[in-house]
């Protein structure tokens, strides 16, 4: 909510997008992620992602990037990709312990 109220606050014009745009890395800093961020402020995600994203290439060091640890196990995607392999192709995939 702190969020919301920092980008209500926001006067408009041009100070008002900075002042967004900083509200928007700090809750990505804070560990909050696109769709989260959009569905609070009513923007698409795309678009905060877009933000965060030129904040990254300015070397802002609020946006970074966010990696699975795969000490946890495989992330859902890869799960997902791996199962549909098996189910179309038959393939059983070996997952090499990098943590060894």
């Amino acid at each position: 909510m702190a969020l919301l109220r920092a980008c209500q606050a926001a006067t408009p014009g041009r100070d008002g997008e900075r002042e967004r745009r900083e509200a928007i890395l700090d809750a990505w800093a804070g560990g909050m992620d696109a769709p989260q961020i959009g569905a609070t402020l009513g923007m698409r995600w795309k678009t905060v992602s877009m933000v965060v994203f030129r904040a990254r290439a300015r070397g802002d060091g609020r946006a970074v990037r966010r990696q699975h640890d795969c000490r946890d196990g495989l992330s859902t995607p890869y799960r997902r990709t791996l199962d549909r392999l098996d189910r179309l192709y038959g393939v059983t995939a070996s997952i090499p312990d990098l943590h060894a």
